[in-house]
């Protein structure tokens, strides 16, 4: 996955967003669960959920419905870790 994810967005638009995960050592693994929380810039939580895992792919959808920006945290667990990745979306 890659750091320092901006995602621009007009308010009223309603996407998937998705993200790869990869071993840095190239080595297999198995997502176990991966979950998404966003807040807005009050540091307020708009929406949380489950994301939809495949294989090494995880998406959720966002929906642009007010303007600002957001910061989402991503969750992952794989065997016995737990990672975070944070994105900002801009919506305008």
């Amino acid at each position: 996955m890659a750091n320092n994810i901006v995602l621009h967005l007009d308010q009223g638009e309603r996407r998937r967003i998705q993200l790869d995960v990869y071993s840095c050592a190239d080595e297999p693994f198995l997502i176990l669960d991966a979950t998404y929380d966003i807040v807005n810039c009050a540091g307020n939580e708009v929406e949380s959920g489950k994301c939809i895992i495949s294989d090494k792919t995880l998406s959720f959808m966002f929906a642009a419905t007010d303007k600002g920006r957001f910061v989402v945290t991503i969750t992952i667990t794989i065997a016995d870790e737990i990672i975070k990745e944070k994105m900002v979306v801009s919506v305008s």
